[in-house]
């Protein structure tokens, strides 16, 4: 059993204007728009287990990419909330140090290498559904 991680993006001045607007002129489209990009403002960023390293979900490269460097310019976004899949608010940067160094001297506690890829020092599951 463990913890799932998630950014929550929140949208931009920008996009509520346009979203007021939408609802304002009664334009279905822009309302949908908007809608179906606050279903998708949640990105599960991985899981942490007892004895085990915190595992990344790579989702297909679309978010960030495979390294310290790209995951801490994503999480550290002023749009991005870091939440658990209990929705307790998590600080940003206590999240990267807490996912950074949890357990990472345990890699040779996971049971299938093929399952799991490593890069910078993070652990990565090769697929997007995590249990």
């Amino acid at each position: 059993m463990g913890t799932n991680f998630y950014a929550k993006i929140i949208p931009s001045i920008e996009d509520i204007e346009e979203y007021k607007k939408a609802i304002q002129e009664k334009d279905m489209g822009g309302i949908l728009k908007f809608e179906e990009a606050r279903s998708e403002s949640l990105v599960h960023l991985g899981k942490r287990s007892a004895g085990r390293p915190f595992i990344w979900d790579y989702n297909h490269y679309d978010y960030y990419d495979p390294n310290k460097e790209s995951i801490t310019k994503f999480v550290m976004n002023p749009n991005i909330i870091i939440i658990d899949e209990y929705d307790t608010v998590m600080d940003n940067k206590e999240f990267l140090e807490m996912a950074f160094n949890w357990c990472n001297n345990k890699k040779n506690l996971l049971n299938s290498e093929n399952c799991y890829f490593f890069n910078d020092g993070l652990t990565f599951f090769r697929y997007t559904e995590f249990s």
